[in-house]
């Protein structure tokens, strides 16, 4: 038996008929609310032997790494106090 309505969420039929045949949706599915009241994102799997539906949560995309420390940028003329800096700053003007 599969429920029509998943937290929350109503199961479509396309849902449905995927993971009646391969046993989980392969996108995850929008908009379930948990008991908290919290929105989420999951797929679904089917658990064939007790007929439950569980939810799948992909791994978070990794962090983006930080940037690195601006490098200032080598102008002719007077030593300025911003990233900016004359072609006589790497000397100690």
């Amino acid at each position: 038996m599969l429920w029509k309505e998943v937290a929350g969420k109503t199961i479509t039929a396309a849902q449905a008929r995927e993971l009646l045949g391969k046993g989980e949706t392969a996108k995850p599915v929008k908009g379930f609310t948990s008991k908290a009241g919290k929105t989420f994102d999951a797929r679904l799997r089917l658990d064939r032997e007790t007929g439950r539906v569980a939810f799948v949560f992909d791994a978070p995309a990794p962090a983006k790494p930080a940037a690195s420390p601006k490098e200032p940028r080598i102008i002719k003329g007077p030593c300025l106090t911003s990233d900016v800096g004359c072609e006589m700053l790497a000397s100690g003007c």
